[in-house]
């Protein structure tokens, strides 16, 4: 830290790619630990609330702004959570914090994609002593036309839900951790009791883990995906031989022991199985349609307890193995030769192994374009 507390290093603050991967991966995780204890010391300790919403309440000062039922927005729900705290100068309590509404509705991104902006809010739920839920209801008018949008049934917003309950599971929930609804039916503010709040399985947490970490920019490495695709037509007694070099080499290095002594074969073996490092995880465009909403309740979500199956079947790869329907509303389109491409881009980030570069073309940056719904 330098007088301004900012985080400096000396030197060139590059990293060599021809050094062995386990080298980089040391290296990076230094780095990442490096700038979240100074993001940690730069916030201080005041605790934070996060607000999990529809994005159709967030106020833009348009025509089409709208309000649940003509009363309240996302912004009249952080002077209710500010009223809440009853700390006006937040002294104790940063500004609730909530992401701003998007312009993804109508987008047909990679599942990659879609998971990266599930992976975004999952960072800053994890730092939150409070999870706020403006819960919408769904109602429609005389006409069958949506007139309200419901929180449950966002597929997003399920996304922001289900973190709570991997760290539920985990065993990774502040010690003083609340999780609050508040009801803009009845103007209520309810504290949601620890115990109710939903379970998943080990076999569900792992695979979320798998999307967590592989939709995410900052930490997925699509380098290593096509590696996986290989191994998955390898016999299995291979991928034992493979898994106990790993583990005994390479996970070390960037595991604590506990997590190397714990992974199984059997985990492992999952993960190569995994859609996850499938092509189509990366290439086969995805929409979720809001105007194919269910009117889910708080009742119907938190009683299911194949509620993250049913979350992950936007790409249909449980419909069997697992006997679940496709997630309501979804689309799939399997390839993007039958799109016509908008001006917009995002952008892989595909990391060198010894010294090779490894996207398409022999690429660093992959450029990939945006497709919307007409």
């Amino acid at each position: 830290m330098n007088a301004n507390d900012r985080l400096v290093r000396e030197g060139f603050p590059s990293i060599d790619v021809t050094n062995p991967p386990t080298n980089m991966f040391e290296r990076e995780m230094d780095i990442m630990r490096e700038n979240l204890d100074a993001i940690k010391k730069e916030e201080g300790n005041k605790r934070k609330s996060f607000i999990s919403y529809r994005s159709a309440y967030y106020p833009k000062n348009e025509p089409t702004d709208r309000k649940y039922k003509g009363k309240y927005d996302v912004k009249d729900i952080v002077k209710i959570v500010d009223e809440y705290h009853n700390d006006p100068k937040h002294k104790e309590w940063r500004e609730p914090f909530l992401y701003p509404s998007g312009v993804l509705s109508n987008e047909l991104m990679p599942e990659i994609r879609r998971w990266a902006f599930v992976a975004m809010p999952d960072r800053e739920i994890r730092e939150a002593d409070e999870f706020w839920i403006f819960e919408t209801k769904h109602k429609k008018d005389k006409e069958g036309k949506i007139e309200e949008y419901g929180y449950w049934d966002s597929w997003w917003c399920l996304g922001e839900f289900i973190t709570i309950i991997r760290m539920k599971h985990s065993g990774q929930l502040k010690k003083n951790f609340k999780l609050i609804i508040f009801d803009p039916d009845t103007d209520a503010v309810e504290i949601i009791p620890y115990e109710d709040i939903p379970a998943m399985t080990d076999e569900q947490n792992r695979e979320l883990a798998r999307y967590f970490a592989n939709g995410d920019f900052l930490e997925a490495g699509y380098e290593s995906m096509g590696n996986m695709r290989e191994m998955k037509k390898k016999p299995k007694w291979l991928r034992w031989i493979f898994f106990q070099l790993l583990k005994r080499y390479v996970w070390p290095k960037v595991m604590s022991k506990e997590d190397v002594k714990d992974f199984r074969f059997r985990y492992y073996n999952d993960s190569i199985n995994s859609h996850v490092y499938d092509e189509g995880f990366m290439k086969d465009r995805i929409l979720v349609d809001k105007e194919q909403e269910r009117g889910l309740t708080r009742d119907n979500v938190f009683s299911d307890k194949d509620l993250i199956w049913k979350f992950l079947n936007i790409n249909g790869c449980y419909t069997e193995s697992k006997n679940v329907p496709l997630y309501p509303g979804s689309s799939i389109v399997k390839g993007a030769e039958k799109l016509t491409a908008t001006d917009k881009h995002f952008y892989l980030l595909w990391t060198p192994r010894m010294g090779k570069r490894t996207g398409p073309k022999e690429c660093i940056i992959e450029v990939v374009p945006i497709y919307e719904r007409k």
